[in-house]
């Protein structure tokens, strides 16, 4: 069985997107195509999620699992897994209206309950990085 490694457990990140709740709620739900092809979910509570991606390898990887939150406008979460990891990671995006558009809060945690958690924190964090740069851009085109 593979140790848990010594590691942060959670990625945190906040952004400030120029669209309004509602229209980062649509990106984030049915606008999703727009930025995150690979992602598939129906945003309701207890809904199949998968992502299919390739690593920089070439190799293609299936992430699954459950949409476990869903308050229109205001927050959506999911728990997923991927072939290797000894447990799920659990995603919580958080919107709240600013004076600019929406303040977006993600957390991702789980990670120190991984034995590869310390490399897949860094992956993660920078792959959320890129996605919410995605999601400002789809948010703020979208009709």
């Amino acid at each position: 069985m593979a140790t848990p490694t010594s590691c942060p457990d959670q990625v945190t990140l906040s952004v400030t997107l120029s669209s309004s709740p509602e229209r980062v709620w649509h990106a984030l739900t049915t606008g999703r195509a727009r930025w995150w092809s690979e992602m598939h979910f129906e945003p309701r509570v207890g809904a199949a999620l998968m992502e299919t991606w390739v690593d920089p390898a070439g190799v293609t990887h299936e992430s699954t699992g459950t949409v476990t939150l869903t308050e229109p406008d205001r927050r959506l979460g999911f728990d997923w897994i991927d072939a290797g990891w000894e447990s799920p990671l659990t995603v919580e995006l958080v919107m709240t209206p600013s004076a600019h558009g929406t303040q977006l809060f993600l957390v991702e945690s789980g990670f120190s309950a991984l034995a590869d958690g310390a490399r897949l924190h860094g992956e993660h964090r920078d792959g959320w990085a890129e996605h919410l740069g995605r999601l400002e851009r789809a948010a703020a085109t979208a009709a």
